[in-house]
């Protein structure tokens, strides 16, 4: 049984919301944070990741949080924040534009059949269901990630990220959300700069005994973006975590992909030569046809040309966890022939996202490796099957293993402790 309850919260004024929203601080370098900051100064960013403006100090240390209390604070006094004096739920929606001819999962509530839409609850998840295992995980924290984003609740005492969970669709949950949309009104509604349009409903009080019931008939939810965030919060406020709670049939996981800075001391011809074991390796002419469009196909660019790489299906594990794509790369591949033994502390590996695409995916293997001498895997998605079934079975999966776009942005709400 979930346990979610309403807020009291700090509410951005909505003719400024568009210029304090800001997508999540981890998915910035210090540098790309700063670029952002400045080409938007109200941005939340400011707060979120205050180290990128202040280049010459730690971004651990203590001054950098005191820091970021101080223009929070500052935020507060001078009005760009109100207080709610209600505490409630909300609703928050994003929609973007299909591509031609694409086909999605069901679409909740959209004006229009060529927009995706995306709906979501906002609200405070018990952190006894993230202690209990009703909040399921499918990845592991990092211990300096989570001391920073510990050090920045305590400093601002204040939630001010949201934490993107899912869960399995259920009519009722749709059905109350229908309804909430039909009988309240947008606190804000703005296109964000990458063109994803952000809509979110202030819920009547009233309101908050019927959802909370709702959605105690769900059984789990599951934590897809922000699992230092949610760790965070549990450490510090037995009341709950911030969350946005999207039914798992209008998410999108794209593939999280792998750049490597060198080949370990292997020529090019040697590592394809060792590949050739477990995939059937085909060198073609462009990303296009590199690009992986079904489970077990891989992307790799190696020595400034494309490959396409099938796995032996044959050499599949039938367990779910072991059997992912991105289990296979790291245990037949980056770990045994690379040398990337644990992916999480090791500085010879970067994740990008799949929104990106493979013309980003080099963009950022260039940044990574100057000399040209790295390489880059794309992955096909992790399924939504599996992703539950790992986290269903306490497990976890690789690091980095899913990518979930749009992403929410932060800053626009504020959960005080």
């Amino acid at each position: 049984m979930v346990r979610i309850s309403p807020f009291y919260n700090y509410q951005v004024k909505p003719e400024m919301a568009s210029a304090v929203a800001a997508l999540p601080y981890d998915i910035y370098t210090l540098q790309e944070a700063a670029q952002e900051i400045i080409r938007q100064p109200l941005s939340f960013l400011r707060i979120d990741r205050t180290a990128a403006i202040l280049p010459e100090v730690d971004e651990y240390a203590d001054l950098v949080y005191d820091q970021a209390k101080k223009l929070l604070q500052e935020d507060i006094q001078s009005g760009l924040y109100q207080a709610d004096q209600d505490c409630r739920f909300f609703l928050y929606r994003m929609q973007w534009p299909k591509t031609a001819g694409e086909t999605v999962p069901n679409d909740s509530f959209p004006e229009d059949l060529n927009q995706h839409s995306q709906l979501g609850l906002v609200a405070a998840v018990a952190s006894a269901d993230y202690q209990d295992g009703t909040v399921r995980l499918h990845e592991q924290t990092h211990p300096v990630k989570l001391a920073d984003r510990i050090a920045h609740i305590k400093a601002l005492n204040a939630q001010t990220g949201p934490v993107l969970m899912t869960h399995r669709p259920n009519p009722e949950v749709q059905a109350l959300h229908s309804y909430l949309l039909q009988n309240n009104s947008a606190l804000y509604d703005f296109y964000a700069p990458d063109g994803i349009r952000h809509t979110i409903w202030a819920i009547d009080k009233q309101m908050n005994h019927q959802i909370q019931e709702t959605y105690q008939i769900l059984d789990a939810l599951y934590i897809a973006d922000g699992h230092h965030r949610a760790e965070a919060a549990t450490k510090i406020d037995d009341q709950g975590i911030l969350a946005i709670l999207f039914p798992a049939d209008t998410l999108h996981i794209q593939a999280y992909n792998r750049i490597i800075k060198d080949t370990h001391e292997m020529s090019p011809d040697q590592l394809l030569a060792q590949l050739a074991r477990s995939f059937n390796v085909r060198k073609v002419q462009s990303a296009a046809q590199a690009e992986p469009r079904q489970r077990g196909q891989f992307g790799l660019y190696l020595a400034g040309d494309w490959y396409q790489l099938v796995f032996d299906e044959q050499l599949r594990p039938a367990d779910t966890l072991a059997g992912l794509d991105v289990s296979i790369l790291q245990n037949q591949v980056l770990q045994p022939l690379l040398g990337i033994d644990d992916p999480r502390s090791s500085d010879r590996i970067a994740n990008v996202g799949g929104s990106l695409g493979l013309s980003g995916l080099l963009e950022q293997l260039q940044h990574f490796t100057p000399a040209n001498n790295g390489l880059a895997f794309a992955l096909y998605p992790v399924q939504f099957d599996d992703f539950f079934k790992v986290a269903d079975s306490r497990r976890l999966m690789p690091p980095k293993s899913t990518w979930f776009a749009p992403k929410p942005r932060s800053g626009m709400l504020i959960r005080p402790l």
